[in-house]
């Protein structure tokens, strides 16, 4: 006798567009409970609009999203917290349950350096609840999730906190809302490996249902069970590993090339005949010509996938690229970096690696000039340019579009080859085709 799966999400022919361009058209699919997938795809095809609906925070244009209403649901975005201010006590009990409430109430009874009779009466009161309810397990778990995560400071605030460590402390409430489906935008950036380990194993044991965006593929291939492929507005299921499903694409693919090469072909010969017998378009043949521009249209849709081009001609530099001496920074108490001291010559690559709030952003800020030392200097060449590609994403003004962002810089490009090409052109190197430049 088999079991029925339970259906957690159901989601009907629905459709989306950002302006003009058209994310997807009647896409339906659905999870069950059990299921952990991955979903895929290239960038900006609409993977983490499609999160954003599934989690209630988007709606699509047409079609309907459908969740199991006892399914509890929580979503971890790309940049979890960025810009939110508060203590990180009240993002991790930010989610409405029980438990939160009492804990969140304990702790702030805790916090207190004197209880008036007030305070004295809520905390007997507290603790006669939590000892009803079995909350002091809950209250045990929550303190080895903090220490697992590295949370010392439930007060700390959340604006002084690193990328990395934004991240964990969204992670731990995730953890806390002890959620059904679980939905995940690029779970492992700004982690560290440690972190991400911990997560990998955390997910693989946990009797949840789970869909997530991520370009990790050593994390699909441990966590997920099955996956989701968005490309060209379709989606295409595959049960298995990320190594299986790579080998299905790739058959899948070639058949497409093969079928497309057959339709052009069908579309040369029709296109002939269609020239030889003009007369014949308004009478016999008008189901013929429909056919042809039928097959046209499928084969104009199916986009070539583009290769992105990384080319420039870089520029001269001098004999001095950086010169780093004895540089300190340190906030409070807390010294993240003391009398570092290195001294770059052309062609060094050099990767800062360490765990989630040890100072690695810290130390790029000051070495760009974006952070004043506490001491030590940082001299550049006077042919030194920095580039810095920053964790947050970067910040446009209203109505700016991406040529207008990448104008800023310069308007034309000089390639390895010495020709110099526009800042769109450069751009649809990127993959940014013209439309998209503008919007």
């Amino acid at each position: 006798m088999h079991l029925r799966a339970v259906n957690v999400l159901s989601v009907a022919s629905i459709s989306k567009s950002l302006g003009e361009r058209v994310l997807f058209q009647n896409l339906s699919f659905g999870l069950d409970q059990g299921q952990k997938l991955g979903l895929l795809g290239r960038n900006g095809c609409g993977k983490t609009t499609l999160l954003r609906m599934v989690a209630g925070m988007d709606s699509p244009d047409q079609g309907e999203v459908r969740i199991n209403k006892q399914i509890r649901v929580a979503y971890l975005e790309q940049d979890p917290l960025l810009g939110v201010q508060g203590a990180v006590m009240d993002a991790i009990l930010h989610y409405d349950r029980p438990q939160s409430r009492w804990l969140r109430e304990y702790y702030d009874l805790t916090d207190r350096e004197h209880l008036g009779d007030e305070d004295v009466e809520r905390m007997n009161r507290l603790h006669q609840v939590m000892e009803e309810q079995g909350l002091w397990e809950y209250q045990r778990e929550f303190n080895r999730l903090l220490g697992e995560l590295e949370i010392p400071d439930l007060k700390q605030d959340l604006t002084t906190l690193s990328g990395g460590q934004r991240k964990r402390v969204a992670l731990a409430a995730l953890m806390v809302a002890d959620a059904d489906l679980i939905l995940l935008d690029e779970p492992t950036n700004h982690l560290d490996l440690h972190t991400i380990e911990w997560l990998e194993n955390r997910l693989k044991n946990q009797k949840t249902t789970l869909l997530l965006v991520t370009h990790d593929r050593y994390f699909l291939e441990s966590v997920c069970n099955g996956m989701y492929e968005l490309e060209q507005g379709k989606l295409y299921y595959h049960q298995g590993n990320y190594a299986s499903f790579l080998e299905n694409k790739e058959t899948r693919e070639q058949i497409e090339t093969a079928d497309a090469h057959k339709a052009k072909a069908w579309l040369r010969k029709e296109l002939e005949w269609m020239r030889r017998q003009p007369k014949a378009r308004g009478t016999k043949s008008k189901a013929r010509i429909d056919q042809f521009y039928k097959v046209q249209d499928k084969v104009s849709n199916r986009q070539v996938t583009g290769k992105l081009e990384l080319d420039g001609a870089g520029r001269p530099l001098g004999g001095k690229i950086l010169e780093i001496s004895y540089l300190r920074k340190s906030y409070g108490d807390r010294h993240l970096i003391r009398d570092f001291t290195y001294n770059f010559v052309k062609g060094d690559r050099v990767g800062i690696i360490g765990r989630n709030g040890l100072g690695k952003s810290t130390l790029l800020n000051l070495i760009t000039g974006q952070l004043r030392p506490d001491g030590g200097e940082v001299e550049k060449g006077e042919q030194t340019v920095f580039g810095y590609y920053k964790q947050e994403n970067l910040a446009y003004k209203p109505g700016q579009t991406v040529l207008d962002r990448v104008r800023e810089v310069t308007d034309h490009i000089k390639l390895s080859t010495g020709r110099e090409i526009s800042a769109a052109d450069y751009l649809n190197r990127f993959l940014f085709p013209p439309k998209q430049q503008h919007d």
